[in-house]
């Protein structure tokens, strides 16, 4: 059963990812100067280099053009990527492998600069393997000026910082709602962009905050019911003078109800979440089952009895679709523990060899489709829920299928 389960998970697993191809609204301008308005893959660029993906409509085929070809690409209110002959400190930032010169070393290139802030002052990044740097343009220099941060070995053998980008920010970038901020500032994406959107809410002048993602609402409430394809088997280990046996409680069709607390994680795209469900499960079934080497009255009635609490803490990746749906994967950890009426009961009172059910730890693995505050989802998992006693093992089985409503 295990074998298979994880199989088909797989499977959709594959399907999951091989259906998410996003295309959104944006634009290009070539080396010519032609704009073109059309639909462009949303790759989640973070380096820009290589060739993107774009389409003139929904029905049209895919076209691959290179980044080198184009002096301006956006996905509308998403992001934007302007091409500028600048000059970029190409200074080693490995720790490593540091100067002793603390002045920066200046290369002239035509770079795709990617814009974070558009406004009376604007602010630019670029980045290239592990190099970050950052870029400003106000009323006075409209070709963007690098921010000026360097690291360098000093004759102490200990690290030096070349902080210019303070000084640059205080003499060209300064209203009175940043003159604050500028001791605290880091040379960062998050640090720069507060700053630049303080600067320019000194001014009646509107701007423009490029964000590839949004932070909606963070907390969702769902409430869950559906069924779950249940199996549970014990095994006891046979010895040179102890008769080994494993029983099978075979496949049984359960209920199973709970509710879901879900948190969107800050991510592009409100992609990732961590989530619980907790739920309550219960299986009452009976076997016979031989379990001695006896010639007669070798077999036993035995009844299973297991109720208990479930709390998986997983996480979970939404891959979008068209129509406000979506389709998820998730993988998480099983927490769990039975009733005190959980047993076996074998119909006779042998102590020490009866184990009690106490859940251990275990793994979850869903895949889900979502549409609007409805959803679906099939989970599996495995684990082992009995206590230490020797001699004595379980696997314990569910293939869950529930379905769920966003409540709040």
């Amino acid at each position: 059963m295990k074998q298979k389960i994880l199989l088909c998970l797989l499977l959709l697993a594959g399907a999951t990812a091989m259906a998410q191809i996003e295309f959104k609204k944006g634009y290009f301008i070539d080396r010519e100067g032609t704009k073109t308005e059309c639909l462009i893959k949303d790759d989640n660029w973070d380096v820009i280099k290589g060739s993107f993906e774009y389409k003139i409509s929904e029905n049209d085929p895919e076209i691959i053009k290179e980044f080198g070809s184009i002096d301006e690409i956006s996905i509308y209110d998403i992001n934007k990527y302007k091409r500028f002959n600048v000059d970029i400190d190409v200074s080693i930032s490995n720790i490593n492998r540091l100067s002793a010169d603390r002045k920066p070393k200046f290369r002239n290139a035509p770079l795709l600069l990617k814009v974070l802030i558009e406004g009376k002052a604007s602010l630019f990044q670029y980045k290239e393997d592990k190099i970050v740097r950052f870029f400003y343009t106000n009323e006075a220099n409209q070709v963007p000026v690098q921010l000026i941060y360097k690291r360098y070995s000093t004759s102490r053998g200990t690290l030096g910082y070349n902080e210019q980008y303070k000084q640059q920010l205080n003499l060209n970038v300064k209203c009175e709602g940043t003159k604050n901020a500028l001791d605290r500032i880091y040379y960062s994406n998050t640090a720069l962009t507060k700053y630049f959107i303080k600067y320019n809410n000194c001014f009646s002048d509107s701007f423009k905050e490029y964000k590839e993602f949004e932070q909606g609402k963070k907390l969702y409430v769902k409430a869950k019911v559906g069924t779950s394809m249940s199996n549970m088997s014990i095994k006891k280990y046979g010895t040179q003078f102890i008769f080994g046996y494993e029983v099978d409680f075979g496949n049984k069709i359960v209920p199973i109800f709970g509710f879901e607390l879900e948190y969107m994680l800050p991510t592009k795209g409100n992609k990732w979440s961590l989530f619980i469900d907790p739920k309550f499960r219960s299986i009452n079934t009976t076997v016979t089952a031989v379990t001695s080497d006896r010639p007669i009255n070798n077999t036993e009635e035995i009844e299973l009895t297991y109720k208990s609490i479930e709390i998986p803490i997983s996480i979970r990746n939404y891959i979008y679709l068209k129509s406000k749906s979506r389709l998820s994967l998730s993988f998480g950890i099983m927490f769990e523990k039975g009733f005190k009426s959980s047993k076996f009961d074998f119909g006779r009172d042998i102590p020490n060899i009866i184990p009690k059910l106490d859940a251990f730890n275990g793994l979850v693995f869903g895949v889900g489709f979502h549409k609007n505050d409805y959803a679906i989802e099939l989970k599996y998992n495995s684990r082992n829920v009995i206590e230490n006693t020797s001699g004595w093992s379980t696997k314990y089985q569910n293939l869950d299928l529930s379905f769920s409503y966003t409540l709040f």
